[in-house]
């Protein structure tokens, strides 16, 4: 008897090893088919309407007063207007401060003109199509979701309050309810001034969508996803929502506001815990490539959000001679000349500051400018890095790139007063996989109580790189079934009350933020 049930069970196994190995290799899913049934059925107003947030230079810019286009293509130079021509570096560039007037203050005529699906460049004079977020695109497109046309528009006054919001210009063709909206805005400047204009433009959504559907804008909620710096940004905004630190560094309680207006958040590739290439595209310039324009170290010096992304000290990413360095001290930029503390820059600080005639007095202006960014990048990432409870109603997932070997170090040779890479990691080519994960056991640091300062409900994991990842067909049948199949909790489908945002915190959190040193806020 058991001879015969162990032939049937051998049988068995070579018939299906047999059918295995005549069968087809696996396909891609047609995420097509695959929703098909979910759109058809769907009922619109049911649907959570999405808000798609880029990335870093993941949106075109242009210059209104003229409407060339400053980063996107277009152009006979590349990808990007010339940082040679003195016009167009004034062009990429931010205004420096004169004093300590808001960093909200400083606007120029360049701005937001919609999210890059595809940049359009010459190469030796030929056109060649380059991919950026047309591959989200089709993704939802798959997924029955209504493309809005909306566009964020220009970043305002710097008086602009909560109240007036301003009202983006839509495409005619665009529909009032649309399922899908594009927040684009301008990755120069600094990414709390940015996280309120993208809280604005949230509510201004919402009103739309309640005035479509004929119900109260308090009971429409958003799904959120956020690639990359657009991370970043956005998290700032539900943490926050429209607070920012005070002028004596005072910091904000985590009101978690923002997340109000939303039930399902998915991040991709974010650089929760910075990252090193940016400190090197501070201090040596940004290349993007054979025939592109080079962003030079005092150019890119002008851009608060490019210090935003800088790497924690306290990770020990970046090191001299065996001890940690303090990247936010404005002394060792200065000392070591760097950016816009770069003595050989004076041809560029004349042009970033051509009413200014005095070349000592420019100098003096762009080192203060640079401890502005320095310590106001300090301030966001231990804002950032606090730990709070997500409130019950919101979802977070988070998405991975891995397989390529990252940037992940730097040495600083005073001596030579030089900053080199100096070794790599497991990461998607731009953020390391400890990084989108913000880990505190990094960088060979000891471990600590609270390894992940970030929670999330669900982590997927991909082999791919930082923007081909959002073009892979594994994360957007995952994207799909976490925005239109995946169950949710009750709790997301009720709108919080004013009260639960301010006791979003989990009860097990001590009164006091000093018990751990995240709570409190402190840089470790």
């Amino acid at each position: 008897m058991g001879s015969c049930r162990r032939l049937k069970i051998l049988v068995a196994l070579i018939v299906l090893a047999g059918g295995a190995a005549c069968s087809r290799e696996a396909q891609l899913p047609d995420l097509q088919s695959i929703y098909q049934t979910t759109v058809e059925i769907e009922n619109e107003p049911l649907r959570n309407p999405l808000i798609a947030v880029p990335g870093t230079l993941g949106s075109r810019l242009v210059d209104y007063g003229s409407g060339r286009v400053i980063w996107g293509g277009g152009g006979s130079r590349g990808i990007s207007a010339d940082p040679e021509d003195k016009g167009e570096y004034q062009l990429i560039a931010l205004p420096i401060s004169k004093g300590n007037e808001p960093l909200s203050s400083l606007t120029d005529s360049v701005g937001p003109d919609g999210v890059l699906e595809i940049a359009i460049v010459e190469i030796l004079g030929v056109p060649v199509d380059i991919e950026v977020y047309s591959g989200i695109v089709r993704t939802l497109k798959a997924g029955g979701f209504k493309l809005s046309n909306l566009t964020a528009g220009p970043p305002g006054e710097a008086q602009e309050t909560e109240a007036d919001e301003p009202e983006p210009t839509e495409n005619p063709e665009s529909a009032p309810d649309s399922s899908s909206f594009r927040f684009d805005y301008d990755w120069r400047r600094d990414l709390i001034e940015t996280a309120h204009r993208f809280g604005r433009y949230v509510k201004a959504r919402q009103a739309e969508v309640a005035r479509a559907r004929g119900v109260r804008p308090e009971d429409v909620r958003f799904d959120l996803l956020a690639h990359s710096m657009g991370g970043l940004m956005s998290r700032y905004f539900l943490m926050y929502g429209f607070a920012d630190p005070a002028p004596d560094g005072a910091l904000p309680p985590i009101t978690w506001e923002g997340a109000a207006y939303f039930s399902r958040v998915i991040f991709v590739a974010p650089p929760n815990g910075g990252s090193v290439i940016a400190m090197d595209n501070l201090i040596n310039g940004k290349d993007f490539g054979a025939f592109q324009p080079v962003y030079p170290p005092a150019l890119l010096g002008t851009h608060p959000s490019t210090y935003q992304l800088l790497p924690r000290s306290r990770h020990g990413r970046v090191m001299s001679e065996g001890s940690e360095v303090d990247i936010y001290d404005p002394g060792l930029w200065q000392s070591m000349g760097w950016g816009l503390a770069d003595r050989a820059a004076a041809q560029e600080l004349a042009w970033l500051m051509p009413e200014e005639k005095n070349a000592e007095r420019r100098y003096e202006r762009a080192v203060a400018h640079q401890a502005r960014l320095l310590e106001r990048a300090k301030t966001f990432h231990t804002m950032m890095d606090r730990w709070a409870s997500p409130p019950p109603w919101l979802d977070l997932y988070l998405v991975v790139g891995g397989g390529f070997q990252t940037a992940s170090d730097a040495e600083v040779d005073a001596e030579a007063k030089a900053f080199r890479l100096s070794g790599v990691e497991e990461g998607d080519g731009v953020v390391l996989r400890a990084s989108a994960l913000l880990d505190e056991y990094q960088g060979g640091a000891a471990p600590r109580e609270d390894r992940y300062p970030l929670r999330f409900d669900s982590t997927l994991f991909l082999p791919d790189e930082h923007v081909e990842l959002t073009k892979n067909p594994i994360f957007g049948d995952n994207l799909l079934f976490w925005l239109l199949r995946a169950p949710r909790r009750a709790e997301t489908l009720a709108r919080p009350a004013k009260s639960e945002l301010l006791t979003a915190q989990s009860k097990d959190e001590p009164a006091s933020a000093s018990a751990n040193p995240l709570q409190a806020g402190s840089e470790r």
